[in-house]
């Protein structure tokens, strides 16, 4: 028996109902973010989803094959939007190239088993099959997620799993009997079950893409707030908890930290300006950036103060990293400081003593700073040690 007509529509009508929402919430999170474009293609993608069902549903265009290309290029669409949107997510893109094949290998079939040799089933299993291939490249370019944080995990196994249902639900539900005219498909009840499954899958998919572009704004958020805003590295409440958070897992690694102050800053601000004071400190910033190992904690802790956690480490190899830094910044000249004007740092290096807090270590580095400053400054002092 067919399902009655208010029956169809509200069924039907779920799958664009649920990813138009999610629709709206993607393009919210963007407006929210500023930055980050790849939510916009999931909203897009939703969105460009739901349209392409309702195409189906209203049987818009009425022309049956005019309504089977633009559906299916809608669907392609939304495919091509949300798998480039997932990619850009981790920092890779999918090339026009790999778009023009998908939308190639897709649509001239689905046009040629319509208009040439007419085949439903044919067409269906095109689609399906190369969306499911189209997630399978997707999640070959990300097998990387499979081993970063938990929100990244559940995304990359979301997406396999929504990869293959295409394969196991179309060869688990299609019906050989279904025919070519539009009532034998577009109101068939294996269409609508085509449909749930779809909003289904689809919610779920949408679902984790939310969380996971939520995580990425909680994720921003905490590094704005833990970042200094004119050298663009840790402010002191970013440094403490991160270099706190590499102490407690140094598990037996030699651990050092280094505290630098650059030298006569204030003379530098009242002869040449605060604007000039600034410059030095970002060209400073970056020359600490440029110099840091991947696994180095560093923070601009104070006015000119700096800090800077090496783990793996010992004494003598922060020592050397001090003083490369001190001779990099004594020879980098500063376009708004006169070239008569050397600007210099001085720096005091302590070793971790486990389990002693964050606060001691920097005291300690501290006492050896204001030893090389004492010492005549653009000098680095280890604590404890006889200079």
């Amino acid at each position: 028996m067919s399902p009655a007509p208010d029956t169809y529509f509200a069924l039907a009508l779920i799958g664009p109902a649920i990813l138009a929402l999610f629709s709206f919430c993607f393009l919210g999170l963007w407006a929210f973010s500023g930055t980050r474009n790849y939510i916009l293609l999931f909203s897009a993608a939703c969105f460009i989803y739901s349209l392409a069902a309702i195409v189906q549903i209203a049987l818009w265009p009425a022309d049956f094959g005019q309504n089977t290309i633009l559906s299916a290029l809608l669907y392609t669409t939304s495919v091509v939007m949300i798998s480039n949107g997932v990619l850009q997510r981790a920092g890779q893109q999918m090339s026009p190239f790999v778009m023009i094949v998908i939308f190639t290998t897709i649509m001239l079939p689905i046009w040629y088993f319509f208009y040439i040799e007419p085949s439903l089933i044919a067409r269906i299993y095109i689609l399906n099959f190369g969306y499911g291939f189209v997630f399978i490249y997707v999640c070959v370019r990300l097998v990387g997620l499979a081993l970063g944080p938990f929100i990244d995990r559940f995304l990359y196994w979301v997406l396999v799993a929504f990869a293959f249902h295409f394969f196991i639900r179309t060869t688990a539900t299609i019906d050989p009997e279904l025919g070519n005219a539009p009532g034998s498909f577009g109101r068939s009840v294996f269409w609508l079950v085509l449909q749930v499954s779809l909003a289904i899958f689809g919610a779920i998919m949408a679902l984790t893409l939310l969380a996971a572009t939520v995580a990425d704004l909680l994720g921003d958020m905490e590094r704005d707030r833990d970042t200094d805003l004119l050298t663009r590295l840790l402010n002191r409440r970013g440094f403490e908890r991160i270099a706190g958070s590499h102490m407690s897992r140094a598990a037996g690694r030699q651990v050092s930290l280094i505290s630098c102050d650059i030298d006569h800053f204030k003379s530098l601000n009242d002869t040449y300006g605060h604007g000039a004071g600034d410059a030095v400190l970002k060209e400073f910033g970056a020359l600490l950036l440029n110099t840091m190992r991947g696994e180095d904690v560093i923070g601009r802790i104070g006015g000119e103060e700096f800090a800077i956690l090496l783990t793996g480490a010992d004494v003598e190899g922060a020592r050397q990293f001090a003083e490369r830094v001190r001779a990099l910044l004594e020879n980098t000249h500063f376009e708004s400081v006169p070239d008569t004007r050397v600007v210099t740092a001085s720096f005091g290096i302590a070793q971790y003593r486990p389990p002693e807090p964050l606060r001691k270590l920097l005291a300690r580095a501290d006492v050896a700073l204001y030893a090389a400053k004492k010492a005549g400054r653009n000098r680095c002092f280890v604590a404890g040690q006889t200079q």
